[in-house]
């Protein structure tokens, strides 16, 4: 008779994401309402955000998207086409759970690059496509790992 014996040491780490985008993904909890488009829309934004970083690992939103802060372009990794003086942007932060090799950030950006939004709401910026963009020079959305 055989008998096997298997040990498997998965290695996990827990990381602190924020997420930073010039796209109005507002938390309205407006999930019903379709008399108030706008909130709606916004909530939309939120959604698909929300369920993009939950596609490769278990996530905990610590602060969801409210209003927007003006910002100084120079101080953020936007892409170069957004490089006016003040915009807005949203902000949310999050903890992944992640394999101890996995590039989260990278994963992050090819989840979300191309992926549609619906533009028009709050933003300061004029998209050339209604998307995600996680690419030079057009990026309206970055991964930043914060420290614990």
């Amino acid at each position: 008779m055989t008998s096997f014996s298997s040990s498997i040491n998965i290695s996990m780490n827990q990381v602190k994401i924020a997420v930073y985008t010039l796209i109005d993904i507002t938390a309205t909890g407006n999930r019903k309402n379709i008399e108030n488009t706008k909130s709606r829309d916004q909530q939309r934004n939120w959604e698909t955000a929300e369920q993009l970083i939950g596609l490769r690992t278990h996530t905990t939103i610590i602060a969801s998207p409210g209003s927007p802060k003006f910002v100084s372009t120079e101080r953020h990794e936007f892409g170069s086409v957004y490089n006016t003086t003040q915009v807005r942007c949203w902000k949310f932060i999050f903890r992944a759970i992640t394999g101890k090799n996995q590039d989260i950030i990278k994963e992050l950006e090819y989840d979300f690059n191309k992926v549609p939004i619906i533009p028009g709401l709050d933003e300061t910026i004029t998209l050339d496509l209604p998307i995600f963009n996680c690419t030079q020079p057009s990026k309206n959305i970055y991964f930043k790992i914060l420290p614990e």
